[in-house]
């Protein structure tokens, strides 16, 4: 989820996150997918401006999509032969 988004580069969102100590977190099921974040007080409102722009404005190419679907069925084939 930590892709390039309209106002941020992926670089530029990573540095953001680092400098004020600020962790997000995604998970996805069959049916469902879920983002969590971590911050201090004092960044709040910071915290709250990056999930905003990540949920609402990521920039996703055919490659990110392509990849991620990818990864996923790749950890289903390995479930399934593990």
């Amino acid at each position: 989820i930590k892709r390039a988004t309209k106002k941020y580069s992926k670089a530029a969102l990573d540095t953001l996150l680092e400098e004020n100590g600020i962790e997000l977190q995604t998970s996805a099921g069959g049916d469902s997918f879920a983002i969590a974040t971590k911050f201090t007080k004092n960044e709040k409102s910071t915290a709250l401006d990056i999930l905003n722009e990540v949920v609402n404005n990521a920039l996703l190419d055919n490659y990110d999509i392509e990849k991620v679907k990818q990864d996923k069925l790749n950890g289903i084939k390995n479930i399934k032969n593990g």
